[in-house]
């Protein structure tokens, strides 16, 4: 592939058009979980979720020429990084919101590459915190205890569980980001990486759900419930995956991180607009302090401006 001479640079109106599509997608999915829930138990969910997800991404990856591989050191590496990557942290998600909002769980995972920076720097020789990376992944972890300190202080209640459930899944998704950098070396194109450990994920839910929630014994769930789970495999598995890959091949990866940024607004909005959900002061206090974190360890708004 050429080089692109885009990459790292200043993003066109169309790609941020696209990095808002993204995070509209992506924000979308806690807005989509928090109403598939209260009908669907999370293992089930997780199942009808990221298989849709899975087979509309392995049907894009045939359509660009793109197939599996057929070698068992990657199905290994498949399996390991669905269970990390996806499996465990959309349970955990998808649990907590049963009593926690989406707009709070999405605020709480936008600490995820922040995570990532200080699992990379234990789990790698290569990914080392600099100061600046450091002061801003501490930032971001002062915006979680802002977040989840205050309520803990009033009075510890099921909501304190739940918003550690999401801080759990965050750090499922940074182990999982760096167990994935195994897929560079096995030669494997990011694309075909992810449509291969989401189809595995997929299975494995739905193992877990035939096993735990046993769902022919459920009562059958609403159309809500079923289009929003539908959705949320569709638009915020498939599109917002395919999407991300390919503004990732044009503008490189620290444009695209600005993702993390734009998901939880997207999902705060979605959640006060359609679910009436309310975040209390200190809550936006602490998103902003972790999206100050982010802007730290991006660094690009503190440079000075060269002449």
């Amino acid at each position: 592939m050429p080089a692109n001479s885009n990459i790292n640079h200043s993003m066109t109106v169309g790609q941020w058009a696209t990095l808002l599509v993204i995070a509209t997608f992506w924000g979308g999915a806690f807005f989509f979980v928090s109403v598939a829930v209260k009908d669907l138990p999370p293992m089930t969910l997780g199942a009808v979720r990221v298989l849709i997800g899975g087979f509309v991404l392995l049907a894009i990856l045939h359509m660009s020429g793109g197939k599996l591989p057929w070698r068992t050191d990657v199905w290994r590496w498949f399996m390991l990084v669905a269970f990390v990557n996806s499996v465990a942290p959309l349970f955990l998600l998808s649990w907590a919101q049963k009593t926690i909002g989406g707009g709070l769980a999405s605020i709480i995972t936008a600490m995820t590459p922040l995570m990532v920076l200080f699992v990379a720097h234990v789990m790698t020789s290569d990914e080392k915190l600099s100061g600046r990376r450091l002061g801003g992944t501490m930032t971001g972890f002062a915006g979680v205890v802002v977040m989840i300190g205050v309520d803990a202080k009033i009075e510890f209640d099921f909501s304190i569980v739940a918003q550690l459930a999401a801080v759990l899944a965050s750090v499922c998704f940074a182990f999982g980001t760096v167990l994935a950098r195994r897929f560079r070396t096995l030669e494997i194109e990011p694309l075909t990486a992810t449509t291969g450990f989401i189809l595995v994920s997929g299975f494995q839910f739905l193992v877990l759900a035939l096993v735990i929630d046993r769902p022919w014994i459920l009562p059958a769930p609403g159309l809500p419930a079923l289009a929003a789970a539908v959705s949320a495999g569709f638009l915020s598995t498939a599109l917002g995956q395919f999407l991300f890959f390919r503004l990732l091949r044009d503008t490189g990866a620290n444009n695209v991180s600005l993702v993390a940024v734009l998901t939880p607004i997207s999902a705060v909005l979605l959640g006060w607009l359609v679910l009436g959900e309310r975040l209390q002061s200190y809550q936006i206090a602490g998103m902003v302090i972790i999206a100050l974190g982010i802007v730290i360890v991006d660094g690009r708004l503190l440079r000075r401006p060269r002449p």
